[in-house]
């Protein structure tokens, strides 16, 4: 678990410190202070041997293809646009350092020879005086307290991106983000939890969705045009997919599922609140500080609602209190601070009136 990240030259943050981050984290803030982009700089850290991790990003935000070109496929991660900086994801898990840094190479000398035959374009041949091909490239390194720094370079050429992974080094666990607009695919939902399901452990994603709809009962997969899905036993004449009961209902089954699948790993979700009727909020919160501990699981949540606010206080009172940490982001002449604050001083924010969303 993350106790403790700074993210430097990632988008608008240039430089930005979460002295504490808990079991649940939940971060407030205005519009455009920066609380999606830290999600994803979160993602980034967990996600470095994928090499999509440059456009995922632009994904979530509904921008679903981007150029083969260095300014528009690499440039937005970086603050500014300023691929001249160095972005920086420093993090503290469990009394551990760890750097991971992010710097543009305009004309990186990869360590390969691509197949290529310009008379015979179909032919996988490389010639004897073929030259090594240069790419624009992102040169990762990722430098663990007392270990050696492991290196890997994602490249982009004419043809696609291609990600060059350095050996050794620590593992992280595994990341989900779950995105303020749209859902995940079904088929990954359904692969989820038949993960969960083999193991055992698919009770947690009744648990959820039983927070809307105490009588729902009989989960199970079921091919749609060659894609499972998950369906449920709604009390009618036949199993639906539980997309079919709404929007919460289909939010409360990405929440769990990414949960249960994401053992010793983080999920990320933006807008936590979306879909989801404000009194229902506080048995929410319930269930995902029962399932994180179950599922020794982390969770980041960004929220604009005070409701959502007010509904973790009240859900992570008493021995739970220690589980929750709330942050709100500050956009201040360019600069974001993070003002952090546990269960005790969330409350008397809350009874005092002060705004903290």
């Amino acid at each position: 678990m993350i106790n403790a990240f700074t993210v430097k030259n990632y988008k608008c943050h240039t430089n930005t410190e979460l002295p504490t981050l808990s079991r649940v984290t939940l971060i407030g803030g205005s519009n455009n202070a920066g609380k999606t982009a830290l999600l994803e700089a979160l993602f980034l850290y967990h996600d470095r041997l994928n090499p999509n991790l440059s456009v995922r990003h632009a994904g979530w935000r509904g921008i679903n293809s981007l150029e083969l070109r260095p300014e528009m496929f690499f440039s937005p991660l970086f603050s500014r646009y300023d691929t001249e900086s160095v972005i920086q994801l420093n993090a503290i898990s469990d009394g551990c350092g760890q750097v991971m840094s992010i710097r543009y190479v305009a004309d990186y000398q990869p360590a390969m020879l691509p197949a290529a035959d310009p008379a015979h374009p179909g032919a996988r041949a490389i010639r004897a005086d073929q030259p090594a091909v240069s790419s624009a490239a992102l040169h990762i390194q990722c430098t663990w307290s007392g270990s050696p720094s492991v290196d890997s370079h994602l490249m982009v050429y004419q043809d696609g991106a291609r990600l060059a992974l350095g050996t050794g080094g620590h593992s992280v666990g595994p990341a989900r983000f779950l995105a303020a607009r749209g859902f995940i695919d079904p088929g990954e939902v359904a692969a989820m939890y038949g993960d969960l399901d083999v193991r055992g452990n698919a009770g947690i994603v009744e648990q959820f969705l039983h927070v809307l709809d105490p009588g729902v009962k009989g989960l199970s997969l079921v091919p749609i045009a060659g894609v499972s899905v998950v369906h449920a036993d709604l009390g009618l004449p036949r199993k639906v997919p539980v997309a079919f009961a709404g929007g919460g209902m289909a939010r409360l089954l990405e929440m769990a599922v990414a949960i249960g699948a994401s053992r010793g790993g983080v999920v990320l979700i933006d807008e936590v609140e979306n879909g989801l009727h404000h009194d229902s909020l506080p048995d929410v919160w319930r269930a995902v500080a029962q399932a994180a501990r179950d599922c020794d699981c982390q969770v980041v949540a960004t929220t604009h609602s005070y409701e959502c606010v007010r509904a973790a206080h009240e859900a992570f009172s008493g021995e739970w209190a220690e589980d929750l940490t709330y942050l709100r982001l500050e956009r201040v002449r360019g600069s974001v601070t993070a003002r952090v604050a546990d269960h005790a001083t969330l409350g008397a924010a809350l009874d005092g009136g002060l705004e903290v969303r």
